[in-house]
């Protein structure tokens, strides 16, 4: 119910859009005349439903609680919406043809495209129904009165159900086994005797380098020959 809360026999707004709905519905009353669209008041009469209060010369007396003559509701959705119905609360015979509560119900997708168009009568939404599926997406409904006069009490729809998110598993870290720690820190130690190692045999070669360019040359021994006996 599109009037649910609302606690005033009638109100009448300033000819701005009316947020219904808590900001999912935009309705806003307007008429068409010669020189082109313009926004009218939007009148609420709990019981009776939504309709507008337009004041236009030539307007039947007595009409001005029904969308009638050349005036006409847009409601217009935040989002898309499907299996979209509505129902009329009070209609009328103005044209006196038989038919009560002729109109023009037009339906657009969400990016302005006309997706149905229905001459419909009486208070239900059958003809719309019929030509719209439940599965089309809805940006905005439009009705207009044809020959006749009417207020609407009743708005119906579904809202598209939210995206479904995969939980994502968080990657745990993985952890290192006991003897690790014991292993970087033998590795370690092997590196530092080795760097150790390479040093201290680096300080030896200059040493006995040294020792071996300082000593004398000394030629080798000989035997010396043998001295003559003494003669007797």
């Amino acid at each position: 119910d599109i009037l649910q809360g609302v606690p005033f026999d009638t109100i009448t707004f300033d000819p701005v859009p009316v947020v219904f709905g808590g900001g999912l519905v935009t309705i806003r009353a307007l008429s068409t005349i010669s020189t082109g669209v313009f926004p009218q008041r939007l009148r609420v009469r709990d019981g009776f439903g939504l309709s507008v209060d337009g004041n236009l010369i030539g307007q039947p007396n007595g009409q001005e609680q029904f969308v009638d003559t050349v005036e006409f509701l847009r409601l217009d959705f935040s989002e898309p919406v499907r299996n979209l119905s509505y129902s009329l609360s009070a209609t009328s015979n103005l044209d006196r043809d038989g038919l009560i509560g002729e109109r023009i119900t037009e339906v657009l997708s969400p990016e302005g495209a006309l997706l149905a168009r229905v001459a419909e009568t009486r208070s239900g939404s059958d003809g719309l129904a019929a030509a719209l599926s439940p599965e089309a997406l809805v940006g905005s409904l439009i009705l207009r009165p044809d020959g006749d006069a009417f207020t609407l009490r009743f708005l119906g729809f579904d809202r598209l159900p939210e995206p479904e998110t995969e939980p994502t598993t968080p990657v745990a870290a993985v952890p290192l086994p006991p003897a690790a720690p014991l292993l970087l820190a033998a590795l370690a130690g092997l590196g530092f005797v080795s760097r150790l190692s390479v040093r201290r045999s680096g300080l030896r070669a200059p040493r006995a380098a040294a020792m071996s360019s300082s000593a004398p040359l000394r030629a080798p021994s000989r035997p010396e020959p043998n001295a003559a006996a003494p003669r007797g």
